[in-house]
């Protein structure tokens, strides 16, 4: 696969990725900065943004994506004490789920 497109900014970066037929495979970023992370350290425990934000992107996005046919990956988030929140939008192939 291909990066033709990798973007800086909004406390992190992103990627566009195509096969070698020029076809979309992925697209994908690693924030760096959140403002609810930071909230929630001001009141004391980094963890409090994970209820609310992080699980609800873990929750809405892959039944999103599903009917794209892409599926949602992630591997962790600044709230789980991660130095980033990634998150992955991959072309599922045909017959794989």
């Amino acid at each position: 696969s291909e990066i033709i497109s990798r973007t800086e900014g909004f406390g992190g970066y992103g990627t566009i990725t195509f096969d070698s037929k020029r076809r979309l495979v992925g697209v994908g970023g690693n924030v760096k900065y959140c403002v609810w992370h930071e909230a929630a350290k001001l009141f004391g425990d980094p963890y409090l943004c994970y209820p609310s934000t992080c699980y609800g992107d873990e929750v809405t996005i892959p039944r999103v994506l599903a009917r794209t046919g892409y599926r949602f990956k992630r591997a962790g988030t600044l709230a789980q004490g991660a130095p980033v929140c990634d998150f992955r939008y991959e072309l599922i192939a045909r017959g794989v789920r």
